[in-house]
């Protein structure tokens, strides 16, 4: 696992036909009560790419039918036939009555983006609230609410995870605790949700900082004697 080191995540897989990962699946799921509203926008601000759409079922779920909804989206928002930025304006205007604005925010900036995106980790193994399995199928336990709320089922444990379900993070321990797989797709989850991946700075930026880097170490070893410079 050292060290390849996790930092990001795929939302879409390009080179395979714009395959939604897990977390992006998961999200498309959790959003559909905007999911007509969005589809109406669409139609008002670009028909010609309306076809692309697949309408969402009311009854049962199945993984390809989310998966086809939300490989429509993509094509839709990847089109450059239509203006998403429109469709961002009407969701953020005063005057919008949309069920939940923000929530389909999220969901135009998921499938207008990047497939790879950098996550933005909330902390060590553990810091995602976690229920385990005895509390939440104890008929007796009570204030366990999940109502509103995305749930993914898997291993989380902060002490010994298994050792090929724990992934080398930035936040892994000095014990060698890392963030399990459910622990990175519900962060990537959370990021989508809340529009808060980490943005590389822009080439050229990168660029001028190891310049102006490299300029104040040619500096210190001008200023300083040779043997402080050296350490």
């Amino acid at each position: 696992k050292v060290p390849k080191k996790v930092s990001g995540c795929w939302t879409f897989r390009d080179v395979s036909g714009e395959v939604p990962s897990l977390p992006a699946v998961a999200f498309q799921l959790f959003s559909r009560s905007v999911y007509a509203e969005l589809t109406e926008s669409v139609r008002r601000n670009c028909p010609g790419e309306a076809h692309l759409l697949y309408p969402l079922p009311s009854g049962t779920l199945r993984h390809q039918c989310i998966e086809s909804v939300s490989r429509g989206l993509r094509e839709v928002f990847k089109s450059k036939n239509c203006p998403a930025g429109a469709i961002l304006e009407e969701l953020s205007a005063p005057e919008s009555d949309w069920v939940d604005g923000g929530l389909a925010r999220s969901l135009v900036i998921l499938h207008r983006g990047t497939g790879f995106r950098y996550l933005n980790f909330y902390g060590p193994a553990g810091t995602i609230p976690t229920v385990s399995y005895f509390r939440a199928l104890d008929p007796e336990t009570n204030g366990i609410d999940l109502r509103g709320k995305a749930v993914f089922v898997g291993v989380a444990d902060n002490l010994h995870p298994e050792s090929q379900e724990g992934f080398y993070t930035v936040f892994t321990q000095k014990d060698g605790i890392d963030l399990s797989g459910v622990e990175i797709a519900a962060t990537a989850f959370a990021n989508i949700l809340e529009n808060n991946f980490l943005t590389p700075l822009p080439m050229s930026v990168q660029l001028l900082l190891i310049l102006l880097w490299g300029g104040l170490l040619w500096i210190l070893f001008l200023a300083l004697p040779l043997s402080r410079a050296a350490s």
